[in-house]
């Protein structure tokens, strides 16, 4: 059995966005091992002039995302098999499923926002994700020593 702030970090109300996709927000959770961050999205919001667009996700049957992500984070018996649960979970989809150590830089905090995580490779290619409540937060610098 893996233990939290140990084991593995997760964020139930996290945001994220990315590069590629400027205009559309992600909310979901956010699960994070010493060499993993998987975005688990619940409903990604769309911005676009005049338009905004929603889209619910959906990854377990009968049950909601979260009960979900909570059943294979508990029947999972090593960090190495969770992360292999999540990757297939999120069909290994580069916009979810972060190796940290691919990216040049990893950052917990920011300017202005203090619980958000950053992965950057270059400047036209990152990932963010705020983290709330800033509880939350606190786990996850602690966990990674940020």
């Amino acid at each position: 059995m893996l233990n939290k702030n140990i084991d593995f970090v997760i964020c139930e109300n996290a945001s994220f966005m990315n590069a590629k996709a400027p205009t559309s927000i992600t909310k979901g959770i956010c699960v994070g091992t010493k060499n993993y961050l998987f975005y688990i999205p619940t409903q990604t919001v769309g911005f676009f002039p005049l338009l905004q667009t929603f889209k619910n996700h959906r990854f377990f049957e009968g049950v909601s995302i979260l009960e979900g992500t909570m059943k294979l984070i508990n029947s999972a018996e090593s960090v190495q098999q969770l992360e292999e649960s999540l990757t297939d979970l999120l069909e290994n989809n580069e916009k979810y499923v972060h190796e940290i150590a691919s990216f040049n830089t990893f950052v917990i905090s920011g300017l202005f926002v203090k619980n958000n995580v950053r992965l950057i490779r270059s400047r036209f290619d990152f990932y963010a994700c705020v983290v709330n409540p800033k509880a939350v937060a606190k786990e996850f610098r602690d966990f990674y020593g940020k």
